[in-house]
């Protein structure tokens, strides 16, 4: 009987630490395979000059959300203009005006998907 019980405990045990784990898994892989972490893993980088800033009026935690147009230099095809949504620190602020060079990287099958590198 005492034995009967404890294999059944086991099972149980079992089945909960699997269920527990695969949870964990799959959230894993949701956020590898989300469209902005593809990006910043496989995207192209290349030099982007910024063209304008406009505040989108959104703050997000405090943070202001500005809308910068970026014309990007790729190394091979045809530079092209592109609008990204960033939210900014306090720090990336001095890094984000007319005429500066960054770094960005984009999807070379999709121009619109560009992320900035700050």
């Amino acid at each position: 009987m005492i034995e009967t019980v404890t294999i059944a405990l086991l099972i149980i045990l079992g089945i909960t630490a699997w269920k527990l784990f695969s949870q964990r898994t799959n959230g894993r892989n949701k956020y590898m395979r989300s469209p902005t972490n593809q990006l910043l893993r496989y995207g192209m980088e290349a030099e982007a000059i910024i063209l304008n800033v406009q505040p989108t009026g959104l703050q997000i935690n405090n943070l202001p959300q500005v809308r910068v147009q970026i014309k990007v230099e790729p190394e091979r095809g045809r530079n092209f203009v592109a609008e990204v949504n960033e939210v900014l620190s306090e720090n990336t602020v001095p890094f984000i005006s007319a005429g500066r060079r960054v770094k960005v990287k984009y999807n070379p099958q999709n121009n619109r998907v560009v992320r900035l590198l700050l």
